[in-house]
Formats: structure tokens, sequence, C-alpha cells
């Protein structure tokens, strides 16, 4: 949100401590290729959890972080 003075200012409706949380997520063969292959797959959860990270951030001073390297 634009504050008064041209800053960027938080705008939590739940508190203004930002809580984030490690987020594994698995999917299935069929998600896998419907989506085009793994790479495609990892973009779209990607996508995903950003989408969640604009909602939740805002609303309940929620953030998610992928954990690296569970694509093994």
């Amino acid at each position: 949100i634009q504050g008064l003075e041209g800053r960027i200012t938080p705008a939590f409706s739940n508190g203004a401590t930002l809580v984030t949380y490690r987020l594994a997520i698995a999917s299935t063969a069929e998600f896998t290729a419907l989506n085009g292959g793994v790479t495609k797959t990892a973009e779209t959860i990607d996508t995903a959890v950003e989408q969640l990270n604009l909602i939740f951030g805002r609303e309940l001073s929620i953030n998610f972080v992928l954990v690296p390297n569970n694509n093994s």
C-alpha cells in the first residue's frame, strides 16, 4: 500500500509480525505429465506458492518458502 510520503508500508490484517513456514509439495506422475514435465511442474508449484504468499501474507502475516532440492 502506498504510504503518505510515497513509501511502501505493510498492510497486514492480522499483526505486524510476518511468520515464515517451510513448505514441501509433492506431485503425482499424472500432475507432472499434465503440466508437461518436471520443470514446468516446478514452475507451476512456484507460481501457486507465490499466489498463496500474496493472500496469506496480507491477510494472516504468513509467508511460505519452498524447501529446496526436494524433487528427488
